[in-house]
């Protein structure tokens, strides 16, 4: 597959979405990402994301991240439930705004993207029904200054169809702890 550069950078079409999909879960699947496709009536429709945090009181997290294309903003969009599993075994769903930011969302000053906590921050943080799962209600990083941040970092016009989720995913990845192996990226 010939790399190509996005028709209206840096807003994404379904079929560049899809392309973009299929080039990031090879990379997250090289960086030992538990990751599949979203495939609905034979199309794709974007990357599930299983992430396991275990904290430091014996608590794990279990987090469930899709990576979904905004049919409002036309640019890749976060979604993300998540579980705590307690010492004794109990689990819980997260399901406030203050749980996320306890338990999912990475320390902005400890993770490895200040650009996400510069742009996104605490108030890009939203609660509502998933596009795709009608009725499960999930965490999502808003989309609305994600073009913006494309288009800065693509000021070279070097960004391609098929390295785009990979850049989006290194600024966005690391709000829910997500990591790209970069040798995973030049390798590829």
């Amino acid at each position: 597959m010939s790399e190509s550069r996005c028709t209206n950078f840096p807003y994404l079409d379904a079929n560049e979405f899809a392309r973009a999909c299929e080039s990031f879960l090879l990379i997250l699947h090289k960086s030992h990402v538990t990751s599949k496709l979203i495939r609905s009536d034979g199309e794709i429709k974007g990357i599930e994301i299983t992430l396991i945090r275990c904290l430091e009181n014996k608590e794990v997290v279990l987090i469930k991240a899709h990576l979904v294309l905004s049919p409002v903003y036309s640019l890749p969009t976060l979604y993300f439930t998540a579980t705590l599993s307690t010492a004794a075994g109990q689990d819980r769903p997260i399901t406030l705004v203050e749980d996320v930011f306890k338990y999912v969302i990475v320390d902005p000053l400890q993770s490895a993207s200040l650009q996400v906590s510069s742009v996104y921050g605490h108030a890009a943080i939203s609660q509502g029904e998933h596009p795709l799962y009608n009725r499960l209600l999930s965490f999502y990083v808003h989309p609305c200054r994600t073009g913006e941040v494309m288009s800065v970092i693509d000021q070279d016009s070097k960004v391609t169809i098929e390295t785009y989720m990979t850049i989006w995913g290194g600024l966005v990845g690391p709000v829910i702890g997500l990591a790209i192996n970069g040798d995973s990226i030049i390798n590829s």
